[in-house]
């Protein structure tokens, strides 16, 4: 047995760890504590800051921590942000608000809503089909013209 200064933490403990204990370390929170955490999304830091201060704003712990090797399109780090299970629900009302609000994601959400444009060059619209009326006048005529 090695010599250790850990021991089981009990139920009634849990809090006084402190908030890194139940999260990715090298992070950093909004300064609003939660017993239990959940994962809420993956973002660009501007994002993932910007969720943060919107969630300190509703009263909503969050945590935001980098991911190793995960880069976003555009070669940005991406990082996780948590929040309060407890809070979910209003966490993710929090969540589509920013995301809708911040220009980069609502250009992706048009882009995503308008179909795409085909690579090749567009074929010609097919002959209009004639109407009954006109099928029936061309017939009428074809039979006065006919001896």
């Amino acid at each position: 047995m090695s010599d250790s200064d850990e021991q089981p933490i009990s139920a009634s403990d849990l809090l006084s760890t402190g908030r890194a204990y139940w999260l990715p370390p090298f992070g950093y929170g909004n300064g609003l504590d939660a017993l239990f955490w959940a994962q809420l999304a993956r973002e660009p830091h501007p994002v993932a800051d910007g969720l943060l201060r919107a969630l300190a704003s509703r009263g909503i712990p969050g945590w935001v921590a980098p991911v190793d090797r995960h880069h976003s399109e555009s070669g940005e780090a991406l990082y996780d942000v948590w929040t309060a299970t407890v809070e979910i629900d209003a966490a993710e009302d929090v969540v589509m608000a920013v995301l809708n609000a911040h220009p980069r994601r609502s250009a992706i959400g048009s882009a995503l809503a308008t179909p795409a444009t085909p690579s090749s060059p567009a074929e010609p619209d097919p002959p209009a089909r004639p109407s009954r009326r006109r099928l029936r006048a061309r017939a009428r005529s074809r039979s006065r013209s006919e001896p």
